[in-house]
């Protein structure tokens, strides 16, 4: 058999349904000695092949079907009643584009009338080349089905009609489907560089744009003990003082701070004026919250506005919490006896604010003396975290609606993780200010940490989501190469023949690109070692290869 450049009429859809290719066919050489491409009896991809085809007046019938977990590339001359024709069948799984090595395959012909016969071929010639030899008892139209038996149920394909003539001269006379361009590409070629196809779909596409990001913490994450007075530090009544990365509750004590007797009269003077004005400021504070939160709900302020208001309020409360519990610390300083024992000297408790773990331990010996305001310990309430995504001056207009966000680690770049979507995490504010410096707008998003993944000042790589587009052609993104300048994909058309599609793409997402033009759903998109088939087209099909059986 013959054919050079392939293609034709395709029949039906890709998805479950037979996609059926029947090319151009060239007539056979006189002499099929020298031709490199052979299934046997000559056929060829020879330059020469086409002209040579046509003075001899056969025609060679290809047959292209990818359907039920196969593709199944057949040719075959044109047949003669009660003489055996062969069809040159290669076979190949679709899930890797292998070739199918080894196993039987059913072919089942069936007249106009319904009578049918079957043919077994019982082994390939070779690996996904079977070549069965039938013979047609009766002239007329045929369905040739071909079953291949699988692990479930058999794979019922269906080649479709094909015609068989009474004689020679009907056969010699026959004509062969019009000719398509494409780029010849052989199957064992394809086999030789594992070349997969699928089918061009639509897919909800969203939207992102990448920038610099780094990990923070609210000012309500982040905790300070410090000492209320001067005195001596001492390690808890029972147990010592904690460690470097311990965790601790709000409230759990963590060591005493013993004050020098004599100021304890003044301090206890003092720290009454203080829960004075603490019980002033609180009262001020609810006040203020109060109003910012109305003005918040009829749409008057801002989040942030509230939000500010939330943490001055806090404080707050935790400011007149510290005068009162310094004040009763005073109140049973002074109350107390006095012995020779520094230890019957009353101390002052020193807690945890917040939950959270200690980030900084000040290197203050238990015993050693500690000025007003020193600063024992920080902590940090690692469980939420920030990220700070800082998007350029430029792309600031399409931050109005992030609707996701994933982020990658510097060093593992091929990690992504979820930092925020409608299931995680929450956009905590978005800068309403260009910082000066770096001419960026940040997003605030605030994203859950409980396994510990993010840590405090981590360089992270942001990417946002900031819209979507629905129902758009989409390809896996390393199907799309760059050639000369042009956009381009290859795409299967039959068996051996590609056709090189220029084509304009949109956005990328997540492996997936649009392709805004150039390429129609359901075809057959080379979305591995596309690079193959560009050297093949690039050699203008003179690639070396051979069909010998």
């Amino acid at each position: 058999m013959q054919h050079t450049k392939k293609l034709n009429t395709l029949v039906g859809a890709v998805c479950g349904i037979a996609l059926i290719t029947f090319q151009s066919a060239c007539k056979p050489p006189e002499n099929n000695a020298g031709h490199g491409h052979s299934h046997g009896h000559g056929h060829s991809h020879g330059p020469d092949s086409h002209a040579e085809d046509e003075e001899d007046g056969h025609a060679t019938f290809p047959i292209t079907v990818w359907t039920n977990g196969f593709e199944v590339f057949a040719e075959h001359e044109a047949i003669v009643a009660g003489e055996a024709a062969e069809f040159v069948t290669h076979v190949s799984r679709l899930h890797d584009g292998q070739p199918r090595s080894e196993g039987s395959i059913k072919f089942v012909m069936t007249d106009a009338a319904g009578a049918s016969f079957e043919h077994v071929q019982s082994r390939p010639a070779k690996a996904g080349v079977y070549l069965p030899k039938i013979n047609f008892a009766k002239a007329g139209d045929w369905n040739v089905a071909i079953r291949i038996p699988t692990a479930e149920q058999p794979a019922e394909i269906s080649l479709g009609r094909v015609t068989v003539y009474a004689d020679h001269e009907g056969a010699h006379g026959s004509e062969a489907p019009p000719e398509l361009e494409g780029v010849s590409f052989l199957k064992e070629q394809q086999w030789n560089h594992p070349t997969l196809v699928r089918p061009a779909g639509t897919r909800k596409l969203r939207q992102s744009i990448s920038v610099p990001g780094e990990v923070h913490l609210a000012a309500d994450r982040r905790g300070a003990i410090t000492a209320p007075i001067g005195g001596r530090l001492l390690a808890p009544a029972t147990g010592g003082r904690p460690s470097l990365g311990q965790q601790l509750k709000a409230g759990q004590l963590v060591g005493r701070i013993q004050p020098i007797f004599s100021d304890i009269a003044a301090r206890l003077v003092e720290a009454r004026a203080a829960v004075k004005r603490a019980r002033i400021e609180l009262e001020d504070t609810s006040k203020t919250h109060e109003r910012i939160l109305m003005l918040a709900q009829q749409g008057a302020k801002s989040q942030r506005d509230l939000q500010s208001a939330i943490k001055q309020l806090r404080l707050a409360e935790s400011g007149l919490e510290s005068a009162r519990s310094l004040e009763a610390a005073y109140v049973s300083a002074s109350a107390g006896m006095l012995g020779d024992a520094a230890e019957s000297v009353p101390s002052i408790s020193l807690t945890a604010p917040i939950d959270g773990l200690i980030s900084e331990l000040a290197p203050i010996a238990t015993g050693e003396f500690v000025s007003e305001g020193t600063v024992i310990a920080r902590t940090l309430d690692l469980r939420d975290v920030q990220i700070h995504a800082y998007v350029p001056e430029s792309l600031a207009a399409r931050i109005s609606d992030v609707s996701g966000a994933t982020v990658a680690r510097v060093g593992q770049p091929e990690e992504t993780l979820i930092a925020f979507d409608k299931n995680v995490g929450r956009i905590a504010g978005i800068s309403s200010e260009v910082d000066h410096e770096t001419r960026t707008v940040a997003v605030h998003i605030e994203t859950p940490n409980q396994s510990g993944r993010y840590r405090v000042g981590q360089s992270l790589t942001v990417q946002l989501q900031v819209g979507q587009i629905a129902g758009a052609i989409a390809v896996p993104s390393k199907a799309v190469i760059e050639e000369e300048g042009l956009t381009t994909l290859y795409v299967q058309v039959a068996g051996e023949t590609f056709q090189k599609r220029v084509v304009k793409t949109g956005i990328s997402d997540n492996g997936w690109t649009q392709i805004r033009s150039g390429l129609q759903v359901g075809e057959l998109v080379v979305v591995q070692n596309a690079y193959a088939v560009r050297l093949a087209a690039v050699a203008g099909g003179e690639v070396p290869h051979g069909h010998h059986h």
